[in-house]
């Protein structure tokens, strides 16, 4: 008898395909790239540090979103500087790199003894695109008034001005 596991499969990577959105083979590279890029952060020694001491905090989502925004920013610079920059949509898009990172998210806070509200991931990217359109209006306030270089991002409370929680920056 023929095992049906591969017809499964089949069927189960057509609902998977059918229930998120349709990428191009360039964006769907883009998501792996920025899914893991987001997850070494945050998992990272320095990063799981920041992503403790956010989620301890009396705003988490704001504190995550700040963590998460500097990450996109610095992956979104360095990728423009190459012949094929990252499609920016695939950090907030539904099925993007911040759904991909919940669980590690909440791996962490339950594993600090942290609860978080159900609808903690839909609140971080709330903020993160809060953050990230503030960010882009203080770059394009400054450039109009003639300004240098951007400022770089906030740093978040117990790290090092202008570096990334992960070490990165």
């Amino acid at each position: 008898m023929l095992s049906k596991a591969p017809m499964k499969m089949k069927e189960m990577e057509g609902e998977k395909e059918a229930s998120g959105p349709k990428l191009s083979p360039e964006e769907a590279a883009d998501l792996k790239i920025a899914s893991s890029l987001l997850t070494t952060s945050l998992l990272s020694e320095q990063g799981e540090q920041a992503l403790v001491t956010a989620l301890a905090g009396p705003e988490p989502e704001k504190a995550v979103a700040i963590i998460i925004a500097q990450i996109i920013e610095m992956a979104q610079t360095e990728s423009g500087q190459t012949d094929i920059p990252m499609t920016p949509t695939v950090w907030l898009m539904e099925g993007g790199a911040i759904d991909n990172a919940e669980e590690d998210i909440e791996a962490v806070a339950e594993a600090n003894g942290i609860e978080l509200p159900d609808d903690f991931e839909e609140m971080v990217i709330d903020e993160v695109a809060t953050v990230l359109m503030k960010r882009r209006e203080a770059i394009l306030a400054q450039q109009q008034q003639g300004g240098g270089a951007p400022p770089s991002p906030a740093p978040m409370p117990g790290q090092p001005m202008g570096g990334m929680p992960n070490g990165m920056g």
